[in-house]
């Protein structure tokens, strides 16, 4: 299980202070976020991946432009951009090796993803199932009063996912 505060996301959605079902109240409100918007944003993506004890860290960082709307979700590349995963692909031909991390964080970019990142609100509902209300209280944020709400949610990850592991904290 984990403990999620939910702070930033309660001032996004502008929750009042005081409640007596802080949870359900939550996710009445986003469920008022449904999605569907057009957007035109650019996301940026930045990782750090280790694999073993010993290696040094493989670090990326890649700008992914995308569109949203009554055409569905398109994925914008930028000349630059194709002639990096050109650069990285060539040098890992040479030397496989070497690390590919902007092709490695663009194939991590699926549809699915970016669609959560563009509109949460239905990630998060999905998210909530399940999730018990550890504390409610009043707060501030940027100085405005908020609802802080810390929540138990239930893990979501498979059986050979948590074999693989040795930590994971969200």
């Amino acid at each position: 299980m984990r403990s999620i505060v939910l702070t930033a996301v309660l001032m996004l959605v502008a929750i009042p202070v005081v409640h007596a079902e802080p949870l359900a109240e939550l996710r009445t409100t986003l469920a008022k976020y449904p999605g569907g918007d057009a957007i035109d944003a650019g996301i940026d993506i930045k990782q750090t991946q280790r694999k073993g004890e010993a290696k040094a860290p493989t670090v990326g960082q890649v700008r992914l432009n995308v569109q949203a709307g009554a055409q569905g979700l398109q994925f914008l590349f930028p000349p630059e951009l194709m002639r990096e995963i050109d650069r990285e692909a060539q040098a890992h031909a040479a030397n496989a090796e070497s690390p590919m991390p902007i092709a490695g964080m663009l194939a991590a970019s699926t549809p699915m993803r970016v669609t959560t990142v563009l509109n949460a609100a239905p990630a998060m509902l999905r998210d909530l199932d399940g999730a018990k209300l550890i504390e409610s209280r009043a707060d501030t944020l940027d100085g405005k009063p908020t609802q802080l709400l810390v929540l138990d949610v239930p893990g979501r990850i498979s059986a050979k996912d948590k074999a693989d592991l040795k930590q994971y904290q969200d």
